[in-house]
Parts: C-alpha cells; sequence; structure tokens
C-alpha cells in the first residue's frame, strides 16, 4: 500500500451511523444552528490510518509530487492537506459521536 505522500497529514473522520445521527439531531432540534463541521473530533495521520488497516510495515511512503502523478493534482492535493477539527459545535448543540473510530474499525477488520 502507497501513503498520501508521507502520511504525517491528518484526516478529520466521523462514522457514517454518526453523520447520520448528527442529521437527526440537528433537525430534530427545528431551530437555526449556523454551519457544523461534521466529524468525530479524532484526526489520526494517514500513517496511522494506514498502520491499521495493514500492519504496521505494509505500506511506503511516496512524495507529494509521486502522489500527484498517481492520482491527479487536485485530488491528491486534497488528500494532502492536513486536516484538523474537534467537532465542538455539534458537542455543544447536544450530539456526541457513538461509534468506534476509522482506527478501531480498522484494527478490527484486519
Amino acid at each position: 500500500m502507497r501513503l498520501i505522500g508521507d502520511g504525517r497529514q491528518h484526516w478529520a473522520t466521523i462514522h457514517a451511523h454518526d453523520l447520520a445521527s448528527l442529521y437527526v439531531h440537528l433537525i430534530e432540534r427545528a431551530e437555526p444552528f449556523g454551519r457544523i463541521v461534521a466529524v468525530s473530533g479524532q484526526n489520526p495521520t494517514v500513517r496511522e490510518i494506514a498502520a491499521a488497516a495493514v500492519g504496521a510495515t505494509g505500506f511506503v511512503a511516496e512524495t507529494p509530487d509521486a502522489s500527484r502523478a498517481r492520482l491527479g493534482a487536485d485530488f491528491a492535493d486534497a488528500l494532502l492537506l492536513d486536516q484538523q477539527a474537534t467537532g465542538q459545535r455539534a458537542r455543544d448543540l447536544g450530539w456526541h459521536p457513538a461509534r468506534p473510530s476509522l482506527l478501531e474499525e480498522l484494527r478490527a477488520t484486519r
């Protein structure tokens, strides 16, 4: 497995069921709330995701330019972004993620 870049960038994640429960929660509130960042608050690195999916040595890093050549510049650049978010606003509105994290799920299915 090849990493996107060197794998040090973080990706903001959320379980699909937690995302659905957040939508329901916000619709049921029936009030204006502005923008919400729907994330679990866990921001693993691409390297951590790869290790959880295939083990500690089942992947190799590549340069950003190699990722761009392999995936196309726009898509690779989006995946190379360091994305970190807490989802605190959603929690302040009473929602909390309940499902396993991405890393937990990947480790459990390996």
